[in-house]
């Protein structure tokens, strides 16, 4: 996400929240984003609130990086994670704890396509199945789930 030169930090925390908010690049609603923030809350527009399935945290007193860590070293289904950055050390570091990584840029074009792509956040492409295989898999499930 370009940046102005005149925008401040909390202005573009702003930005970013209401781009994920907006864009759903994460998917569904039910798919919960987590941004965590170095500091403490901006002075400028006002308070961060959680937004329905996009929380905000500020690390305070550790670096984000140590929070995230932190977080995905204590979660339950560590698969389920998927950590969104370019900094290499947080990317060795998760997914060592067993979390997936996502490239910032990646992850901001997914909010662009709308999710109309038929690459899912795994990075799976559907279109390297043969055809034959997914008309199998469709007659498959259509026999499970409609007889």
């Amino acid at each position: 996400m370009p940046v102005a030169l005149n925008e401040d930090i909390d202005s573009q925390r702003h930005r970013l929240i209401d781009f994920i908010w907006k864009r759903r690049p994460h998917g569904s609603w039910r798919n919960k984003v987590t941004i965590v923030f170095d500091g403490t809350p901006g002075l400028g527009r006002g308070r961060y609130e959680s937004f329905s399935g996009v929380d905000v945290i500020f690390s305070i007193n550790e670096s984000a990086d140590d929070r995230i860590k932190r977080i995905v070293e204590h979660a339950i289904n560590k698969k389920n994670i998927f950590v969104v950055t370019d900094d290499r050390g947080i990317r060795y570091a998760v997914r060592a704890l067993g979390a997936k990584v996502l490239g910032v840029k990646e992850f901001l074009l997914m909010g662009h396509h709308g999710h109309k792509n038929k690459k899912d956040i795994s990075g799976f492409d559907f279109k390297d199945i043969p055809k034959n295989v997914r008309a199998s898999i469709t007659s498959e499930l259509k026999r499970i789930w409609l007889e």
